[in-house]
């Protein structure tokens, strides 16, 4: 895999979630150097990804 560019978004949250599974003490920035993009885009990744796999932490409070 060359570039996140050539990939649908739900294939990258779900190729991201089981990434940061192996990943889990790795800090943005060296994830961000790792995959050679930036520490935003990691954050972005993570939140993005986490949504789909954790329903029940993305209810609403009511």
């Amino acid at each position: 895999m060359g570039s996140f560019g050539a990939i649908s978004k739900s294939k990258i949250y779900t190729h991201f979630h089981l990434l940061c599974q192996n990943l889990k003490n790795k800090s943005n920035f060296k994830i961000s150097n790792l995959l050679s993009i930036s520490k935003s885009r990691v954050k972005n990744l993570k939140l993005n990804a986490h949504l789909p796999y954790n329903p029940k932490d993305n209810k609403s409070k009511s």
